[in-house]
């Protein structure tokens, strides 16, 4: 019932720490999967952390809303979330626009569930730094439910590591 939350920038080599992380636990491994394919370098990138995952036990489950009341294998297991931006951006822009707090409290209480379900919850997240001010209202939204969300579950965390150029930094 531990939550542990890797952050890094882009390609940082985060995917890969939280998988070793997660395959450490030595309990049934759970993936989940919630990049919502809908150009070609989406489906690479797909195929390229199957590849990844490949072997190592993981049953992956595609979802592309709240996760909670999706899966309902989760006690006991090693649960890998793949990651809070794609959750976030999934919930953003389908369907009718609300709030932000609406996201904010719904996705952070949808993680804390899934944490109180399961054995180990190692959840992957970006690390996007807001350098203009010059964005759209959708992309602001964007950044500030992720960074939101982000704070909100790092006190629900037992770990908290963030990943820069495949070195991973222990911060709590």
């Amino acid at each position: 019932m531990s939550l542990h939350i890797v952050i890094g920038a882009a390609s940082s080599g985060k995917s890969s720490y939280a998988e070793e992380l997660a395959t450490s636990f030595k309990h049934p491994l759970v993936y989940i999967a919630t990049l919502k394919p809908f150009v070609e370098e989406d489906y690479k990138r797909i195929e390229n952390h199957k590849k990844l995952r490949k072997g190592k036990g993981f049953t992956t489950y595609e979802v592309y809303g709240l996760i909670n009341q999706e899966i309902d294998e989760l006690e006991d297991r090693v649960v890998l979330i793949e990651c809070m931006s794609n959750i976030v951006a999934n919930n953003l822009f389908s369907g009718d626009r609300r709030e932000n707090n609406y996201y904010i409290n719904a996705i952070a209480d949808d993680i804390i569930k899934i944490k109180n379900r399961a054995k180990e919850v190692v959840l992957v997240t970006n690390d996007i730094v807001r350098e203009s001010t010059d964005y759209g209202k959708d992309t602001t939204d964007y950044i500030e439910i992720l960074s939101e969300i982000n704070k909100i579950l790092v006190t629900h965390a037992s770990s908290f590591t963030e990943v820069v150029c495949g070195i991973d930094m222990r911060i709590k």
